[in-house]
């Protein structure tokens, strides 16, 4: 590493004994020791402005990087420039520059205000930033596939531990790594030194609402188009004008979100994986969510079931588990505390804000702010109205409370009054419309409603 070059975030963020796994490993310790069920990292709050996206609170740690200029992995910066060119024949614009900046430390982001005009250009970054990781987590793990092998030549052709992944299996070349430690001294500290896996290979995980947004090139555009002779009217000309700009953006294209895809990335291409069953979540070091908001109108309890699998211990010994090659803080149960969590929606709402409350990592949390934050509740010197406060007058507003002594029969007991008492008096009237909390409430109410249907009690549409 060069004299005054800031060290490589990448190297501090995951090395086994580095910095910030040792912090991770003693919070995973004071966890498994209390009766909470986690320890959070002490922090503090300091309010930061970003270029192209505002002002950001950031949730400082003992152990915040500061934000660095672009630190991608070469091979990648050349590939995201030579991209930004030919798609958009500029360089990256202030915004990219901006997103790179804050997630490039390893740390969490939630930004609940992401236009439909900046998805593409936040997408394009946090991908190359997804491409850099892989990139240095696999010369990482080349470069130390020799280090035990130099060690036994320079030792008098005694072997030594720690055999890992062969080059031809990674398909890369094996290059120097920038910001890496030293040779090791001794047998002990080569031990050491080589741990850079966890227990499964997959390192990223992306969590798209539907398949348009995972849509790629080639042999994806049989798998997540729409089938032949298909017609997609937010495709045709006059869709523009007919629904708005992030509806056509939405649901545009094949909108089926029955789908998963595995990569493994090589040098020359990406191969994708058959599906398996495999504790794939457990060594997951990157999550990126994207579009929340409409994950929120689909069945928001699978993204909060996904999070809570993640980075578990796994319960079986996998084959190609390497003890000797795992990272201690992964032994240690402290994977949480320095995975890297990207939470990018339209809306800032309750459920996404309890998705990015409770995250660990160690480096620093950091939340994109409204433009007005500060200035909230005032508009033209005016003090601005609540929801409430806009509703027409003569409109009556009812909140109804019903009793439930068992709170997991809640939505049970919930479901049980409304058909009984509150549909039962709504039947009188011409025509109502009824919105539920979450997609497990709307199929219970519309096997509900189906029945009385059946039955020619009423007549109902569903939309979801």
């Amino acid at each position: 590493m060069n004299v005054g070059t800031p060290p490589d975030p990448f190297h501090l963020h995951f090395a086994s004994l580095g910095q910030h796994g040792k912090a991770a490993s003693a919070l995973a310790a004071q966890a498994a020791s209390s009766s909470s069920p986690s320890a959070l990292p002490a922090y503090t709050l300091t309010t930061h402005t970003y270029d192209a996206i505002g002002p950001i609170l950031q949730y400082d740690t003992p152990h915040t990087l500061p934000s660095t200029q672009d630190r991608l992995q070469e091979t990648v910066r050349n590939a995201y420039h030579a991209h930004l060119q030919a798609r958009h024949c500029r360089p990256p614009s202030p915004l990219q520059r901006s997103t790179l900046n804050l997630i490039q430390s390893y740390v969490d982001l939630l930004h609940p205000y992401l236009a439909l005009s900046q998805r593409d250009q936040v997408r394009e970054t946090v991908a190359a930033h997804l491409l850099s990781h892989v990139q240095n987590t696999r010369r990482v793990i080349l470069r130390n596939n020799e280090r035990p092998a130099k060690a036994a030549a320079s030792d008098g052709g005694k072997s030594a531990k720690g055999k890992g992944a062969s080059a031809d299996d990674m398909d890369l070349d094996v290059q120097d790594d920038e910001g890496e430690g030293g040779e090791a001294k001794t047998n002990d500290d080569l031990d050491e030194l080589v741990r850079d896996q966890g227990f499964t290979r997959p390192k990223i995980l992306v969590l798209l609402s539907l398949r348009n947004s995972a849509l790629s090139a080639k042999r994806f555009l049989r798998d997540f188009t729409l089938p032949e002779g298909t017609l997609d009217r937010l495709a045709q000309p006059d869709a523009s004008a007919r629904f708005p700009a992030d509806h056509v953006a939405t649901f545009q294209g094949n909108i089926d979100d029955s789908f998963v895809l595995g990569f493994k990335v090589t040098r020359k291409e990406w191969r994708a994986y058959a599906r398996s069953d495999s504790d794939f979540l457990s060594s997951i070091e990157i999550v990126v969510a994207d579009q929340l908001d409409v994950m929120q109108m689909q069945n928001w309890e699978h993204v909060k079931f996904v999070f809570s699998q993640l980075n578990h211990i796994p319960r079986k010994v996998h084959a190609s588990t390497n003890f000797a090659r795992v990272r201690q803080w992964s032994l240690d149960g402290a994977a949480p505390y320095l995975r890297q969590t990207i939470l990018l929606s339209s809306l800032d709402t309750p459920e996404v804000r309890a998705l990015f409350a409770p995250l660990r990592n160690v480096a620093v949390r950091r939340r994109v702010l409204a433009a007005d934050d500060g200035k909230k509740g005032l508009k033209g010197g005016k003090k601005e109205e609540g929801a409430a406060g806009m509703v027409a007058d003569g409109v009556r507003q009812v909140f109804v409370k019903f009793d439930c002594a068992n709170v997991q029969a809640e939505a049970d007991v919930r479901l049980a009054h409304f058909t009984t008492k509150v549909c039962t008096s709504l039947s009188l009237s011409l025509s109502y419309s009824a919105r539920t909390p979450s997609y497990f409430n709307f199929v219970l109410l519309v096997d509900h409603l189906q029945e009385l249907e059946e039955k020619d009690e009423l007549r109902f549409t569903s939309i979801s």
